[in-house]
Parts: structure tokens; sequence; C-alpha cells
């Protein structure tokens, strides 16, 4: 809650000084608000606001939501599981059955997340703000909520299903590029073309379940099965106990910005 709070301090911070940075008796619009129209396709919603400090100087604050569903690019993450579990040596029948129940947790998990987002934009050439190519460095804060089914059979062949519960946060940096247009004075396209950004992730996972009948192995076993779940840049440690399953983890928080358009009005 502490981070948390000094996140927000931080980008209030910076966007309140800009704001005192920007020049007096400037012509045209200073402030465009913008929807992302492109991130509807995922459920996703993202707001933008800009305001303009100098003739090629600006600084934005966005909001992005995404309500409750299923995972985005579930069947990009299965692929990347299934690449690290047969680069290893995983060949037990126990081990195989409860890679198949990761997977088809993961195609009925579900996801909800929201993000803020503060940056800065260097436009480039004569014209200056909202009409040309920029480059903008930022940051970002984003809190994803998790609820992930899981069955875990053990080795009587019983399963023992569980809904493990939990958030992941992260916190990151980048560098945007994109091109921004201004038509007739008031409208705004921006083109977000790309936009890597990189940061610590941590995340926590809860499982309220009644796991007494496992044998001690049983609860090994399950233990090391979330444990050695192959995600890039990840480590989890988990704790199989009677009364449930509680798993951390630390990696990186990565993602990318880009082939965004967004539509925007300049006042």
């Amino acid at each position: 809650m502490k981070n948390k709070s000094l996140i927000f301090l931080f980008i209030f911070c910076t966007g309140f000084s800009f704001w005192g940075m920007a020049q007096q008796g400037v012509e045209g619009p200073k402030n465009v608000v913008k929807i992302n129209l492109s991130s509807l396709v995922l459920n996703n919603f993202g707001l933008q606001y800009e305001r303009k400090l100098s003739h090629k100087i600006s600084f934005g604050l966005g909001f992005r939501f995404m309500p409750d569903g299923q995972l985005p690019f579930h069947n990009t993450i299965k692929s990347l599981i299934n690449k690290a579990h047969s680069s290893g040596s995983g060949n037990n029948n126990n081990n195989n059955n409860n890679d198949s129940s990761f997977q088809n947790a993961i195609s009925n998990s579900r996801m909800g997340d929201w993000a803020v987002t503060a940056e800065v934009r260097f436009y480039f050439g004569k014209k200056g703000f909202a009409r040309n190519f920029y480059g903008a460095p930022y940051i970002r804060y984003a809190q994803f909520s998790l609820n992930i089914p899981y069955t875990y059979t053990d080795q009587n062949n019983q399963p023992h299903h569980m809904d493990l519960q939990g958030n992941l946060t992260g916190f990151g940096a980048g560098l945007m590029l994109g091109k921004s247009f201004m038509i007739k004075k008031r409208v705004v396209l921006d083109l977000w073309i790309l936009g890597p950004f990189y940061g610590p992730g941590h995340a926590n996972v809860t499982a309220t379940a009644d796991l007494s009948q496992l044998s001690d192995q049983d609860k090994q076993n399950l233990q090391s099965n979330i444990q050695n779940l192959k995600i890039p840049t990840w480590t989890i440690n988990a704790n199989v106990t009677n009364s449930g399953v509680t798993a951390t983890g630390t990696g990186g928080f990565i993602g990318i910005r880009g082939l965004g358009l967004n539509l925007g009005i300049a006042f």
C-alpha cells in the first residue's frame, strides 16, 4: 500500500511540475482527450489526457481498464509452457497429467486489470504538438486480478479441485515511438507504433481447499508442480497444507504498447 501511494504521488508531482512549465500565449489547442480504439477489440478500455507544455513537448496521463474475462493470448501462454516443459526432464505420468491440468486451467482462467501510465512526449519536426512523430519515455503501474481453476490428480488417481485466486502487480518504464495527426485543429489521430517496457513484477496466489486427504508425498508433488511451472523470467515459491495452497512469484513485468490507434478531441 505504501509503494502504491508513492507511485501515484510520483505521477501526480511529475504531471504538476510539467504543467507549470507550460508556456503562455501559444496559439492553438493545448489539451487533447483521447480514447484507444484498437484496445476495444481486447475488451480493454483506455483513455489518455495530453497537455501541451511547449511547442514540441507535452505531458500525458492515461488510464486503462479491462473487466474480468478470459486471459488475453491464452493460446500463446500455453505454447510457451509447452516449450518449457518439453525441454525439461518431467516425463513421468503424474507430471504429464498435472501439466495437462495447467493447460486446461489457462484456458478457463479469468483475469481483470487496470493500469496508470505517465509519459513525456518529445515531438520531432517543425509542426510540433500533436502533429508529427514523437518519442515518449513513460512509466506504468498495473494491477491484475487472477482466478485460475486447477485440478490436481493424486497418486491414487483421485482429482482435487481448487480455485487459485490472487493478484499481480508491476511497475515498469519504457519508451513509446508514435505519430500524431491533427485534423482541422480539433480532431487528433494518435498512432502508437512501438513502446516496449520492463520492470519488476510480484504475484500472490491462494487457494482455500480441503487437502487433508492428500499424502505427504502428494502435497510435495503438488507444491513441486506449482513451483516448476516455467514462466519466462519468473520464480515461484509455493506452500501446500491441509487447508490449501499459497504461492508467491517474482519476475519481469514485461510488455509492449504498440499498434494502437487513438482518437482524440483537442481544445
